[in-house]
């Protein structure tokens, strides 16, 4: 899971070269595959849960979306604190340029992994709509 968030911090230019101790804790504390884990289980966890235990066969694409959301909500708040405790010893640091840009990068993680959890709910939905008896109309 590092290489992924490591090519989307490049992409995303959140990788600054005089904080790579930061990233250097970050793979060691292995905060990425974390982060990783629990953006898939968790996105496809509530898929299932949506395509397999609600049980309103008229469920609109509204329906979906906002399960898509729901992902994307916890896995942010997830990662926030994953970050959050995996970092503890910079957000108390005495030089405030690794407190802001520690500070920082919990929001720019809980932002991505957002995004992320939807994109991973989209592709859960693509093979979990197979199997479902009821949702199997949604998404498309």
């Amino acid at each position: 899971m590092a290489w992924l968030y490591q090519f989307l911090e490049d992409i995303l230019g959140l990788y600054k070269e005089e904080f790579e101790f930061i990233f250097n804790r970050m793979y060691e504390e292995t905060i990425y595959t974390k982060m990783g884990l629990l953006t898939l289980l968790i996105s496809g966890g509530l898929m299932a849960l949506f395509y397999f235990l609600y049980n309103n066969p008229y469920a609109k694409l509204l329906h979906w979306i906002t399960a898509m959301l729901i992902s994307g909500v916890i896995v942010s708040i997830i990662t926030f604190g994953v970050i959050t405790s995996g970092l503890a010893d910079y957000l108390v640091d005495s030089d405030l340029e690794v407190q802001d840009f520690t500070k920082n990068l919990r929001f720019w993680y809980a932002g991505l992994n957002f995004v992320l959890a939807c994109i991973c709910s989209f592709l859960w939905s693509l093979i979990l709509r197979k199997w479902s008896k009821i949702q199997m109309h949604i998404p498309f």
